[in-house]
């Protein structure tokens, strides 16, 4: 098995550290492939690093399109978990039948904020539809995805985060 992990960074954060604690516990049989859309690594991690080129010619989210589908045939990989609103979007328009979309916050809280989620919801909800599973780390993540950000109930699952209890605050 190939497992490609998507995240903008492995540099602060709680999906980045989730990410990071993943690739560690994942089965070591497995080969494991980090795709990021920056070179900023704090965590530790385990498996190959790749960062997509950002200096590309093509318009970047087009570009980094491009460079994730050729990333997954070169390095045959089965499926990509993305941590991230936008790696989410990325994978799922490089990727739809291998992949599997994680959300760690609460949209709704993230669009009355930011006031332009809303404007790009129907995007959001078309295209995380095709995603093979949607991921949220919480019962109340996972619910307000389906109520309301309107994705198909069949897709979204909730598996909550990890917790290191032996230990939390562990670094690179």
């Amino acid at each position: 098995m190939h497992i490609g992990l998507f995240i903008p960074t492995l540099y602060k954060g709680g999906a980045e550290k989730i990410a990071s604690e993943l690739s560690l516990h994942l089965p070591s049989d497995w080969d494991i492939t980090l795709i990021l859309l920056e070179n900023k690594i704090e965590y530790p991690y385990r498996g190959n690093v790749v960062v997509l080129n950002k200096n590309a010619f093509f318009l970047k989210p087009l570009s980094y399109v491009f460079q994730l589908r050729k990333i997954i045939r070169e390095k045959e990989i089965d499926v990509i978990i993305s941590f991230d609103e936008k790696a989410g979007l990325l994978n799922v328009l490089s990727n739809p039948s291998k992949s599997i979309i994680t959300i760690h916050k609460s949209l709704l809280m993230a669009d009355k904020k930011r006031k332009y989620y809303s404007k790009i919801l129907n995007i959001v909800r078309q295209l995380y539809n095709r995603a093979d599973a949607i991921v949220g780390v919480s019962k109340g993540v996972s619910n307000e995805l389906v109520s309301y950000v309107g994705l198909k109930k069949e897709k979204v699952r909730t598996i909550y985060n990890p917790y290191n209890i032996k230990n939390p605050k562990r670094r690179r």
